[in-house]
């Protein structure tokens, strides 16, 4: 069946939508202001929607925000997801697809930006098949933001994790350490979760700033003992223990999501959520009282840590200025593209994207300079 070209001219602009899919990142209002900002000022289009809700929200008319430059405004400087999200809806899929085309062709929209991670990506790839078959023309793009990386090219979020979870650290060992203020002796332990399939490289680059400052908060790091619990290597829940018990200093264990011991979690243990309330847990139960555990949590707007969208803002700036230039394309029908950061940012095919990452509950691997990185703190 030949492919339908996208209703274009002077007179009749193309009407577009954005939204977001996944996790929350830091960056998602932020960035999405900056993309509507971008097309709204552009003489391309005609409508500009945010559909909230994600895959689920193209399926419901009441999730189709107009957009202005003053709606933006409002969300635009506000760390969170405006929009919202929506995880584990297939647009593909025969109770779903039929009403998400019919919203489609009620708002006239002929062009589609995607901000999401590789589970974003193979839905829109599926869901692009559909519209072939139903011989509607949907421009697509695509841009890479998730804290858990993508295999072979950079991703938007995984900056702001680290410093996320940097200064989180900082934070949670200042409350675990203050009692050494006052004399008293005795351990004093922090605990730090990374989460997300690219946690151990989020765990690296958070080391390399803390020895690059060469301190936690005011204590400097030849005064504490800093233990990392990458989620590949093998730790002992008796060595753990038995180095908790011997520092004379301020410890601070830093554990990746999925970072389990040789041996098993005793029982009590195995009813917390989380490693880092594990391990919290298992200090207590060594009668390590004066533990302080705390879980990170750089993906909820509550607890988006010290971040100000000005300060992120550089982390996609190359993306907005590739879809700036990419723009002209949207006047006729192409393949469905994706946004990377690949020594460069430039566009590829949708499939090209979505094959970087065929499993995407594989943790993303370390690199040989990141286990270098690990040596001086594993257990």
């Amino acid at each position: 069946m030949a492919k339908a070209e996208i209703p274009y001219n002077a007179m009749n602009k193309i009407n577009i939508a954005i939204m977001y899919g996944g996790g929350q990142i830091p960056e998602a209002n932020s960035l999405m202001g900056a993309i509507a900002t971008l097309l709204l000022r552009r003489k391309e289009f005609g409508n500009v929607y945010g559909i909230h809700q994600s895959y689920a929200g193209m399926a419901n008319e009441k999730c189709y925000e107009l957009l202005t430059e003053a709606k933006v405004s409002v969300f635009e400087d506000q760390i969170g997801t405006y929009f919202g999200t929506c995880r584990n809806f297939d647009p593909s899929a025969e109770e779903n697809f039929p009403w998400i085309l019919q919203q489609l062709k009620a708002h006239d929209i002929h062009a589609l930006i995607v901000c999401g991670g590789d589970g974003s990506f193979r839905a829109g790839r599926d869901m692009e098949r559909k519209l072939k078959e139903a011989n509607y023309p949907l421009n697509m793009f695509f841009f890479p933001c998730t804290i858990d990386g993508i295999k072979g090219s950079k991703s938007i979020g995984t900056k702001a994790a680290v410093k996320q979870t940097y200064e989180r650290a900082i934070y949670v060992a200042a409350n675990a350490w203050a009692t050494f203020d006052y004399g008293l002796k005795g351990p004093r332990v922090a605990v730090i979760e990374a989460m997300g399939r690219n946690r151990d490289t989020i765990l690296c680059e958070v080391l390399k700033l803390i020895k690059k400052e060469g301190k936690i908060g005011k204590f400097k790091l030849e005064d504490i003992r800093l233990i990392a619990l990458p989620s590949d290597h093998k730790w002992s829940v008796e060595a753990l223990v038995k180095e908790v018990n011997n520092s004379e200093v301020p410890t601070l264990i830093m554990a990746s999501e999925g970072a389990f011991p040789k041996e098993k979690w005793f029982k009590l243990i195995d009813v917390t959520n989380g490693v880092a309330k594990k391990i919290a847990a298992l200090i207590d139960i060594e009668q390590q009282k004066r533990a302080n555990a705390d879980v990170i949590g750089y993906l909820s707007q509550s607890n988006s840590f010290g971040l100000e969208c000005r300060e992120i803002y550089e982390d996609y700036l190359p993306w907005i200025e590739c879809l700036n230039n990419e723009i002209a394309n949207f006047s006729s029908y192409s393949e469905a593209q994706a946004i990377i950061c690949e020594c460069g940012v430039h566009c590829v095919p949708l499939t090209y994207m979505a094959d970087l990452n065929p499993n995407s509950k594989a943790i993303v691997t370390l690199s040989p300079e990141d286990k270098e990185i690990l040596k001086d703190f594993l257990i």
